[in-house]
């Protein structure tokens, strides 16, 4: 069950099925130890409009400004709940990893955002419940999360047209994932906005297929516009997500397939958007998961409550 908590952090990292993992045939090792891992494409979400809002409306683009920066933080952790044969594990806490960093912001077109990602400092704050072998591969992966550096092309309206991360090459399978997941963590903190126009109190839908470690999903997330400030909106946010596959891999088990009886993943937040930059000015989701496998073995049950946070920070 150790390597499912490891799989379960990393939950955290919501990918893109197009998104790479280390193995991947496009990462390459450079000869400086550098691992150069070439982005696929990702088709921004299916938006649907329920309700256009009250007058006045208007139809909102992201537009940032070329040549400036958006310093930013991501801050993730959860609290992990297993059940094997019937009882009940110490209840685990992750701890909470923090990366601070910034998006340069290189060139601005209709149809497209050309930025880079880099991070410049990592912070871990171990919690005495965290497993000790989880804090010391996060803790000795700290040189590597702070190399690494992503050059991505944005759909303005969400997605990922194309883009390259570079990072020193990881010798850890789960951080190696962890780190390739950070672009993602971009992507997914962007607002899909409608191309039509919308007012205060305006909800629509944003429909997606991603890989959360081991589990293929079709994300469903609403959108309600709460207030209108200029270019500022405030968003309040609902997840919904629904297994596609109920047979998954076990991590560090090649070969072998969990039957997946129950899946239950919900969640809430909020987000604060400017459209005159990429990320955010803050935007918070914390959400529940609840999964009964069997692995062989009888039933293995596991809850985890996931807290990520993203968003533009102060130098």
């Amino acid at each position: 069950m150790r390597r499912w908590v490891l799989a379960a952090w990393l939950l955290v990292g919501c990918t893109d099925e197009s998104a790479p993992r280390h193995d991947d045939a496009s990462a390459s090792a450079a000869v400086d130890g550098t691992q150069l891992v070439a982005l696929e494409p990702r088709v921004a979400p299916s938006v649907e409009v329920q309700d256009a809002g009250a007058e006045p409306r208007r139809r909102f683009v992201v537009t940032p400004e070329p040549g400036t920066t958006e310093p930013m933080t991501v801050t993730l952790d959860s609290t992990t709940r297993l059940r094997t044969g019937g009882q009940a594990l110490p209840e685990i806490v992750s701890p909470t990893l923090s990366l601070r960093g910034r998006l340069e912001i290189d060139a601005v077109a209709d149809d497209a955002i050309v930025a880079r990602h880099l991070v410049d400092e990592v912070t871990i704050a171990s919690d005495s419940k965290a497993p000790d072998l989880l804090v010391q591969q996060l803790s000795a992966a700290k040189p590597a999360f702070e190399s690494y550096r992503a050059t991505l092309t944005l759909d303005p309206r969400g997605g990922l047209r194309e883009g390259t991360v570079e990072v020193e090459t990881a010798g850890n399978d789960a951080v190696a994932q962890l780190l390739h997941q950070l672009t993602d963590a971009v992507v997914q903190a962007r607002v899909p906005l409608p191309e039509t126009a919308i007012g205060q109190g305006a909800r629509w839908t944003a429909v997606s297929r991603i890989e959360q470690g081991e589990l293929a999903v079709r994300q469903r997330v609403t959108y309600e516009l709460t207030k209108i400030e200029g270019n500022h909106l405030h968003l309040s946010i609902s997840v919904e997500q629904s297994l596609l596959d109920t047979h998954v891999a076990v991590p560090g088990m090649p070969g072998t397939k969990a039957k997946v009886e129950l899946f239950r993943s919900r969640g809430q937040g909020a987000a604060t958007l400017d459209t005159t930059h990429v990320l955010p000015s803050e935007s918070h989701l914390q959400l529940s998961v609840k999964m009964v496998m069997d692995v062989g073995g009888g039933p293995q049950e596991l809850e985890l409550t996931l807290r990520a946070s993203i968003g533009r920070s102060a130098d």
